[in-house]
């Protein structure tokens, strides 16, 4: 009778545990294995598996790299006059903040998911937007500043800084000479990064004392042996190249010769076969990366040989450039060493798609908006006595880098045109013309003799501004004189 019991109560034990055991197939609860927390699943047929410890992320980890050089701004050459006597200058003062808008989310594995911040210590500052920006500090001074950009989580916004003007002047030849162009670098630009499993985080350091900013002709860049020496040897120092001076070049695609358009006739009359010694034919702004000012600008001559050059002082800002949300990127592959971590240099390394290869994309992917603070001070002066060549030029917006560029156009017949005069009857030179038509706003400047053009682009009812003077016209007719007297 004992016996017949023992048996009884091990089968109800036994039948007790497995009822305590079924689960809902895929359940994962947590348990613990020697002291340390783990977690069991659920499988067929109902019951749990031995319970396993949890996987640990690994710890972050952080360190320091430095790349070549960082492409600040590109400062467009105004045009100049043939020999040696241009006054054009432009200047970038302190209500004007070119730069751009600069991020790193395709350098990584794709796995990796980046993010960009900024620093907020000692030096930094908050403005009363809430916009927080830290000055980079570059021998004691601050030349650019950075900032969290507004619209992209991934993105910084490297710009001038407020006490500081990027300035310079036009050529001793007449019309446009993109050779020199100044193309702003950082050199030995050093960033922090946080690696934390697949999430990285990346900033500009505050201290960028170990670099130096410096702008580049791009006549320079192309031929290098014009180079002072001190500026080959601070690009030594930053370890580039002349292998590298193509990619600098990039950012200023203004300053590129392309081929000229021949038609094919000439080319199979040419001797020996296909060579020509036509020029090569500089590029027109084109969007997405520029976009009209809807400016024009009289280049005139002097009257006369032995004349002074016509000159005129006028600012140009972006209040005539229209809301868009044009994109345009222009990636770079930057060579990086790692400063400092021991444990960092093999895992941001790994991280890359490329080894020693940080590419770096600057974007202009935030809308321009119409009235920005964008703002350029500009001497105009005239060819030389003789020139033949546009006598006009129109002003086109770099939205990647907030400057402005310059490009000669011949003017066909203008839709509205005329002459202002003081009430003294003399010529007004170099007076402001706004013109108003289907919701566009069109600049242009008076000449030497009073004279202003707008461009047969103009259509539809014109609204004409000059001081305070205002004049409607319905329709701009072709060849449409308007004169105005103050």
């Amino acid at each position: 009778m004992s016996f017949a019991k023992c048996v009884i109560s091990v089968c109800l034990a036994t039948i007790t545990s497995q009822a305590h055991a079924l689960c809902r197939t895929g359940t994962v609860v947590g348990c613990s294995i020697n002291g340390q927390p783990g977690t069991k699943e659920c499988v067929e047929p109902g019951l749990f598996t031995p319970c396993e410890p949890t996987t640990q992320p690994p710890p972050p980890v952080s360190g320091t790299v430095v790349g070549k050089y960082l492409v600040l701004s590109v400062v467009y050459a105004p045009p100049g006059t043939n020999g040696g006597s241009s006054t054009s200058s432009v200047s970038y003062e302190t209500d004007s903040s070119t730069g751009t808008t600069t991020t790193n989310a395709s350098s990584f594995k794709q796995d990796y998911s980046v993010s960009a911040s900024v620093t907020f210590g000692l030096g930094c500052s908050t403005a009363s937007s809430g916009e927080t920006s830290c000055p980079v500090s570059i021998g004691g001074g601050s030349s650019f500043e950075y900032s969290k950009d507004a619209t992209h989580s991934d993105a910084l916004d490297i710009k001038k800084s407020s006490s500081s003007v990027l300035s310079t002047t036009g050529p001793s030849a007449d019309g446009v000479d993109h050779d020199r162009d100044q193309i702003w670098l950082l050199l030995r630009p050093k960033f922090d990064f946080t690696i934390r499993g697949k999430q990285i985080t990346w900033t500009l350091d505050p201290d960028q004392s170990g670099g130096a900013v410096q702008f580049l002709y791009v006549g320079h860049l192309k031929d290098p042996s014009k180079l002072a020496p001190g500026i080959l040897r601070d690009l030594e120092a930053a370890k580039i190249t002349p292998q590298d001076y193509p990619d600098i070049l990039d950012a200023d695609p203004l300053a590129q010769c392309l081929p000229p358009v021949l038609q094919p006739s000439r080319l199979r009359t040419a001797r020996p076969p296909g060579l020509l010694t036509e020029p090569c034919r500089v590029p027109v702004p084109s969007a997405p990366r520029y976009t009209p000012a809807f400016t024009s600008i009289p280049y005139d001559p002097p009257f006369a040989q032995g004349d002074p050059v016509p000159t005129q002082t006028m600012t140009i800002d972006t209040s005539s450039v229209s809301t868009h949300t044009d994109s345009y990127e222009s990636s770079k592959n930057i060579g990086i060493t790692v400063e400092s971590g021991v444990d960092f240099g093999p895992v941001f390394k790994a991280s890359l798609k490329e080894d020693n290869n940080f590419t770096w994309t600057e974007t202009n992917t935030t809308a321009t908006a119409s009235g920005s603070e964008q703002k350029m001070s500009l001497t105009m002066g005239g060819p030389a006595f003789g020139y033949t060549g546009p006598t006009n030029m129109a002003v086109y917006y770099d939205t990647l880098y907030k400057t402005f560029a310059f490009a000669p156009f011949e003017l066909s017949t203008p839709s509205v045109h005329g002459v202002i005069l003081g009430s003294d009857g003399k010529a007004r030179a170099g007076q402001s013309v706004t013109a108003m038509a289907d919701g566009v706003k069109y600049h242009t400047f008076t000449n030497a003799n009073g004279e202003y053009r707008f461009p047969s682009t103009i259509t539809g009812s014109v609204v004409l501004h000059t001081g305070n003077a205002v004049q409607r016209l319905p329709t701009a007719a072709q060849s449409q004189s308007v004169d105005f007297r103050f």
